[in-house]
């Protein structure tokens, strides 16, 4: 998009992750090895609101260059910069039931445009 190399990510305004995103220039995505299952789930299941999932989840965070964090266990690590971001409107759903079904108790998602700088095979 834009002549850039770019990924999609959708991330609603009540998970903690969001205000990361909105807070900083840069992401990483990560992708594991499947014996690293219960750790992500672990992930999943914790908010860093409550408590430190980082320490809690058997990972090892560590930081690119430019200070992106990232899982060292991870097998491929994808390093982006943000440059584009815009909430879902749920005004403009095609199929209004989708509004029905996964918005009725949570915000919309806010939808963030990275640039890709960096790829990593750990």
């Amino acid at each position: 998009m834009w002549n850039r190399n770019v990924v999609y990510i959708f991330v609603r305004p009540e998970r903690h992750t969001h205000k990361y995103l909105e807070n900083n220039e840069r992401f990483s995505l990560t992708f594991f090895d499947e014996k690293y299952r219960s750790n992500l789930v672990y992930c999943g299941e914790k908010s860093g609101k409550d408590c430190d999932k980082i320490k809690g989840c058997g990972l090892t965070l560590s930081f690119t260059e430019n200070n992106t964090p990232y899982f060292k266990e991870a097998k491929l690590m994808i390093e982006c910069r943000k440059f584009y971001k815009i909430e879902i409107n749920d005004g403009e759903f095609v199929q209004s039931s989708l509004v029905e079904k996964w918005y009725k108790n949570e915000g919309v998602h806010t939808m963030f445009v990275g640039e890709i700088e960096n790829c990593y095979h750990l």
